[in-house]
């Protein structure tokens, strides 16, 4: 393998070793909050004491909404985390070999001058649709409060304006595909240099 496939994976490697250890700790997390409420939903069963809360506030309907809602961000994080590294190994691919014509790139801009580059488009790379939803993930998540938008409706499939459930996103696989496709596309990148 090349020197310089090699000191790609020496970066790259670690970053998405990063995300796998953040993924198995809210597994982990998740899973020991999930006993905490089932001990607390059969604690407020058996106590008297429940029944003389305020009304306004039902234990057992209010606690598992909010865990709901902390396992949503915690696994939304994931999506932030991730596309976070695969545009920085982007501006890493590029970097000094392929012509970008902006100061300030985006995704859009990498995805572009990288296609021009290679001479084919990341659609025809087989890991591309996983790259793509995380970043439909990440969007819907930062810019959307976590709903499905236009673009993640059509490309995914789901109705726009639903919650994106991301506790029951498969991300060992997408964590998996976005490692594949940077490393895949380095190695078109760096042949059609020829370094």
């Amino acid at each position: 393998m090349d020197a310089h496939i090699d000191i790609f994976e020496i970066f790259l490697g670690p970053d998405i070793d990063r995300i796998r250890g953040l993924k198995n700790s809210i597994d982990v997390f998740e899973n020991a909050s999930g006993e905490q409420i089932r001990k607390f939903e059969e604690e407020v069963k058996s106590n008297e004491w429940a029944k003389k809360l305020c009304l306004a506030y039902d234990p057992l309907e209010d606690e598992p909404s909010l865990s709901c809602d902390i396992r949503r961000i915690h696994y939304a994080t994931i999506s932030i985390c991730l596309f976070a590294v695969v545009e920085y190994h982007l501006s890493r691919i590029c970097h000094g070999r392929v012509k970008i014509s902006v100061d300030r790139p985006n995704w859009g801009d990498f995805k572009n001058a990288i296609e021009q580059q290679i001479g084919i488009s990341f659609d025809s790379i087989s890991t591309f649709e996983n790259v793509t939803r995380v970043r439909l993930l990440n969007n819907c998540f930062k810019h959307n409060d976590g709903l499905v938008n236009a673009e993640y409706a059509e490309k995914i499939g789901d109705t726009e304006g639903e919650e994106i459930a991301y506790e029951n996103v498969n991300w060992d696989q997408l964590i998996d595909s976005c490692y594949s496709f940077l490393m895949d596309l380095n190695g078109r990148v760096q042949a059609s240099v020829g370094t």
